[in-house]
């Protein structure tokens, strides 16, 4: 890999080399130092695969058609229309049409696909062998594993996401049956436009590429190895002024897969920059972080909750405690019960609360997920949240005499006794929270196999690499197996009950510890 991309432009630091690790599998380690600042990698935009790149083949990439012709003579237009018009032109219409139909994603799924299909004849050929055999992100689970996850918030996220994966494929097939009039056998490509149309190594047939494992492939390679990459989606923004649009664009054009620089493993510890650079004209990862000789280079995406690697890119961090979270269902954080109470027994000191709470940025309502439990052991509860329930439970007495001010000028309780009502609120809460995720480790585990392997990398499978959605340091907990016809267990699976089962045991801990303090009045030291 690495000599076909030297071979082919890619400037790969010579301090790297590529190591296969125990922990996390395949990744790069140092021959000699590398300092803050470097360039890992620089990669030549031909080789990059987003949106708006070229086929390998020429004559599947559409037409450039211009709608500015000043300056174009008479016969430069006769002979691009003429060429529009030619038997090629016209074979690869349907196939250009497709092209220009398909949103982003299903633009780069096309590429992938039609790529691998060209094997040898494809200049990304080394790359594409060297990737992943299937991927092990949660849209691929199937829906009884999805449902094992038990929290509804979780089980709502991953259908969703399985649910945008079906949905895109569904469109991507209808798009290319209605432009090559629903006939599966129709042949969409001539690797020799002069070779026999019956050799079945010269042609490429629209069956092949109708196929749902292939776009999931695809899927999962894009979810978990690209790149943030923003140039295409500028350029629809400037399309879009031009021609004076009124509608939003609204396709996420943002991201590109980067050979190579996925072969880097990710850490939450370190810093990155990756963009592309104008000037010379190529993508380059760019270490923020300094590594010492013989130690391994991680690459960092940014600091996600476990659940979130787990849809992204198939993998979880043990002891990820910096960054793991569970959002706090709606109705358990703030229950409709409380609510009506509250407006029963006093509206105005109800409406008051909800006004207090809008003057200082806050809301009964967790939108963006401001409302959640860590295994935070000093203050597992967000701020936010145990702000509004601390303001929701405030009497009408403590309302007159304004001490809401405590909490939002000093950072000190509003009263022993309102802090009393929060705190036997939340251990009534994490007591529930408590039993339901026992019931759901209880439930999967009781249900599956043990069938997992610690040690492998999902997204170094066939060799593949880890960055740009790879492996990790803090774990390698990464490649699952799922065999035959009953259902493997999957570690993410019982790594997130389990690890979420943990954090409410340590909010109970940590709500007796703070009832504690209250029966030595020592609130104020809290």
């Amino acid at each position: 890999m690495i000599e076909w991309g030297i071979n082919n432009g890619i400037e790969w630091n010579d301090k790297l080399r590529v190591h296969d690790f125990k922990e996390t599998g395949r990744g790069v380690i140092t021959n000699d130092e590398i300092k803050e600042n470097e360039i890992l990698i620089s990669i030549p935009e031909k080789f990059l695969i987003h949106s708006k790149s070229k086929f390998s083949l020429e004559k599947l990439n559409p037409p450039i058609i211009s709608n500015n012709k000043k300056g174009i003579t008479t016969s430069k237009i006769t002979t691009i229309e003429n060429n529009l018009q030619s038997p090629l032109s016209i074979f690869y219409r349907p196939f250009h049409e497709s092209v220009n139909q398909f949103n982003s994603k299903q633009r780069i799924s096309f590429h992938l696909i039609i790529e691998k299909l060209l094997k040898k004849n494809s200049i990304w050929y080394n790359y594409l062998d060297d990737l992943p055999i299937d991927y092990s992100i949660t849209s691929t689970y199937d829906d009884k594993e999805i449902e094992y996850l038990g929290y509804p918030i979780y089980v709502e996220k991953v259908f969703k996401l399985k649910g945008d994966m079906i949905s895109s494929f569904n469109s991507f097939k209808e798009i290319l049956m209605r432009n090559y009039e629903n006939d599966l056998n129709r042949t969409i490509i001539k690797l020799n436009d002069n070779g026999d149309d019956d050799d079945e190594n010269n042609i490429i047939k629209l069956k092949e590429i109708i196929n749902f494992e292939l776009y999931k492939w695809c899927w999962g390679t894009i979810q978990s190895r690209t790149y943030y990459y923003n140039r295409n989606m500028k350029q629809n923004q400037q399309q879009q002024q031009q021609q004076q649009r009124q509608q939003q664009f609204d396709d996420k054009d943002d991201c590109t897969l980067v050979p190579l620089a996925d072969l880097f493993n990710h850490s939450s510890f370190v810093d990155t920059e990756a963009m592309f650079n104008e000037r010379k004209q190529c993508y380059q990862v760019i270490t923020k972080t300094k590594f010492e000789k013989d130690t391994q280079v991680f690459i960092s995406y940014g600091k996600h909750s476990n659940f979130t690697l787990m849809n992204y890119y198939g993998f979880i961090i043990e002891n990820n405690n910096n960054n793991d979270s569970i959002p706090l269902i709606q109705e358990d954080a703030i229950p409709i019960q409380l609510l009506e109470e509250q407006q029963q027994q006093d509206l105005k000191s109800y409406e008051k609360k909800l006004s207090i709470l809008e003057q200082y940025g806050l809301s009964i309502y967790g939108e963006n997920s401001k409302f959640l439990i860590t295994m935070d052991k000093e203050l597992p509860f967000s701020w936010n949240y145990l702000s509004v329930l601390k303001v929701l439970l405030m009497t009408k007495e403590e309302l007159n005499n304004q001490l809401e001010l405590n909490l939002f000028h000093y950072d000190q309780p509003i009263s022993k006794s309102n802090y009393e009502k929060v705190l036997n609120f939340l251990k009534n809460l994490s007591i529930t929270q408590l039993t339901q995720f026992k019931n759901y480790l209880n439930s999967y585990n009781n249900n599956n196999i043990i069938n997992y392997n610690k040690n492998n990398n999902n997204n170094n499978n066939n060799g593949g690499g880890g960055g740009g959605g790879g492996g990790s340091d803090e774990g390698g907990i990464n490649d699952i197996i799922n065999n035959g016809s009953s259902i493997g267990k999957r570690f993410e699976i019982s790594y997130i009950l389990e690890n979420n089962k943990k954090m409410w045991e340590g909010c109970i801990e940590w709500v007796n510890l703070q009832h504690g303090s209250l029966a030595t009045e020592d609130i104020f030291g809290l």
